[in-house]
């Protein structure tokens, strides 16, 4: 069954079936405990920052639009890292960052690189085309970005 089909009807439990299924149960569980965290404000509060690890793995489509909406909406009050390799989610962020890794003597060397906005249109295009990326990932990408906002909201 398509996680399309698993997706339908009521929100709630189809959405938690599918997770389970999915076995990403857990962490969509830590999300919504995040989101909850994140709208307290005050003396004894929640962390001021969460990082997202890869929450989206085994996830796609909708299902990851969900899971950034998710994301988005703790970052409203609280500051967000999140970790993502997929279009969807990277789109919904405010400012984009591109890890790079490299081998120097036989030492892994990481950098870290905020991208502006032509670079970060060009980098979810990479994320949806791959390797050799056409005017159709072109095109994908910048209806992300442009929708952001709406999907955000």
């Amino acid at each position: 069954m398509t996680a399309k089909k698993k997706a339908k009807g009521r929100v709630g439990s189809s959405f938690d079936a599918f997770l389970k299924s999915e076995g990403r149960y857990e962490e969509t569980q830590a999300i919504a405990i995040k989101r909850v965290l994140a709208s307290r404000t005050g003396e004894g509060s929640a962390s001021g920052l969460y990082v997202f690890d890869e929450v989206d793995a085994g996830v796609s489509g909708a299902i990851a639009e969900v899971i950034g909406r998710a994301i988005a909406d703790v970052s409203r009050s609280k500051q967000v890292v999140c970790i993502t390799h997929l279009p969807q989610i990277a789109a919904l962020a405010d400012t984009h960052f591109v890890v790079g890794k490299t081998e120097q003597s036989g030492r892994t060397e990481s950098t870290l690189r905020r991208l502006g906005d032509k670079e970060r249109a060009a980098e979810i295009a990479r994320m949806i085309g791959g390797v050799k990326v056409g005017a159709a990932a072109r095109k994908a990408a910048l209806e992300l970005l442009s929708a952001r906002h709406e999907r955000r909201a």
